[in-house]
């Protein structure tokens, strides 16, 4: 994990880095979220400790909102004219990813977030992890 998040890292610089001026048509940016995407959906295939279950599903949600998010921008900047509803969409996901890698992050380090909410298992599977 210590690697996966080297790499957000180096991504997050990437994207901050940007000149907006000059990433008019997104292509920088599409393509940090392109590494941001793959390297999250490589993440949620670590096979994962049994103390440490509550991750797996975390990790599957994290990357299956950053797939989303990604789909909406790349639709965002491929579209001619500007839709707002496509942003928020595509900003709105992103953030669930990004939530559920903190949380990640943080039962990794031995903490539980506190407004993390874990429906217990009730042996049939579709427990869901969900923040409040």
């Amino acid at each position: 994990m210590e690697g996966y998040y080297d790499q957000v890292a180096q991504i997050d610089a990437g994207i901050n880095s940007i000149d907006p001026e000059s990433d008019i048509d997104g292509t920088q940016l599409l393509g940090y979220l392109d590494q941001l995407d793959m390297i999250t959906s490589d993440m949620a295939q670590f096979t994962v400790p049994e103390q440490f279950r509550i991750v797996e599903s975390l990790a599957i949600e994290a990357s299956d909102n950053m797939s989303k998010s990604v789909v909406l921008y790349h639709q965002l900047y491929d579209d001619a004219e500007y839709n707002e509803d496509v942003a928020a969409g595509a900003y709105e996901y992103y953030e669930r990813a990004n939530l559920r890698i903190r949380y990640i992050r943080e039962i990794l380090h031995g903490e539980m977030p506190e407004d993390l909410v874990v429906v217990p298992d009730d042996g049939t599977g579709d427990a869901e992890d969900m923040e409040e």
